[in-house]
């Protein structure tokens, strides 16, 4: 009961201007972010503006091609959308900007999308160049968003697929089928806007075989106190200030708050479920864990 206790007022001492304005869209897929409703919601939450200033982070896909025009195809068909694409991975054409002009573009933006991919190396490159300071720095004036990695980096931590091999920066291509699957789900730590664990792809089970959801319940176990997030592929968890409420783009898709009840044996995982169809709630009950979702085991 005194963990509990402490975690509480940690939270509220957490609740400081700068949380209370953060504008996030997390969603379950980097791909979901082009999905009419989705693409909505960032649009909202950026205001009216005859141009919106999207600036793209593609650092975890290593800043290819593909991902870009996937995961900002939303956007940039809407002529009040500007869409920059910022590369600063290692695979990016040399020479890099400099942290000056880094800075300059990500300041300027109204919306920071960040890719899917490997949050790993994403987060590790960011920290060598100094971006993860000026993202910070921007949360409370700039919408931030992005699915799968481009969702674990705005919380403190993440369950993340970064060891599978085939999501490397430099892949072997001698991998044989088996070897591809064979790798397990990490915790990765994120900038730490929200104080969760985020769980992106929560219904869906990847190549090494275990499904999100549950690897990420013995996840927990490790951590009993901290409160997780499950998100399915195709919703979004929206932060608005100090309101928090649940996108989903195909009118399926849910987000789940997951947390450690103890038991005689030790703990045990509950999953609460949120839809669309749930009213809006305080930010400061979500990173509590007092909310009305539904109880679904």
């Amino acid at each position: 009961e005194r963990q509990k206790i402490l975690r509480r007022c940690a939270v509220l001492l957490a609740l400081d201007a700068t949380m209370t304005s953060l504008r996030i869209v997390a969603a379950g897929r980097g791909r979901t972010m082009s999905l009419p409703k989705i693409v909505d919601t960032v649009l909202q939450l950026a205001g009216q503006k005859s141009t919106v200033n999207i600036v793209y982070l593609g650092t975890a896909t290593y800043d290819k091609q593909e991902p870009y025009l996937v995961q900002t195809e939303g956007y940039r068909r809407l002529s009040q959308c500007q869409v920059v694409k910022l590369d600063v991975s290692e695979a990016a054409q040399k020479p890099l900007p400099s942290i000056e002009a880094i800075q300059a573009t990500l300041e300027a933006a109204h919306v920071v999308l960040v890719s899917g991919g490997n949050t790993l190396y994403a987060m590790n490159r960011w920290k060598e160049l100094g971006i993860d300071k000026i993202l910070k720095s921007i949360a409370g004036s700039t919408v931030l968003c992005g699915g799968s990695a481009g969702a674990i980096v705005w919380f403190q931590d993440g369950h993340s697929d970064s060891m599978d091999p085939t999501t490397f920066l430099n892949v072997d291509p001698n991998l044989t089928e088996e070897q591809k699957k064979d790798w397990k789900y990490i915790r990765v730590n994120g900038l730490g806007m929200l104080p969760l664990l985020c769980v992106p792809h929560h219904d869906v089970t990847q190549s090494n075989g275990f499904p999100r959801s549950l690897d990420s319940d013995a996840m927990m176990l490790h951590d009993p106190e901290q409160l997780c997030l499950g998100i399915d592929e195709n919703a979004a968890l929206v932060v608005d200030g100090d309101i928090v409420r649940v996108v989903s783009g195909d009118d399926i898709a849910q987000c789940y708050l997951k947390k450690c009840i103890r038991t005689n044996d030790g703990y045990d995982v509950v999953a609460h479920a949120a839809s669309e169809s749930h009213k809006l709630i305080p930010l400061v009950d979500l990173l509590q864990g007092n909310i009305p979702w539904d109880d679904v085991g």
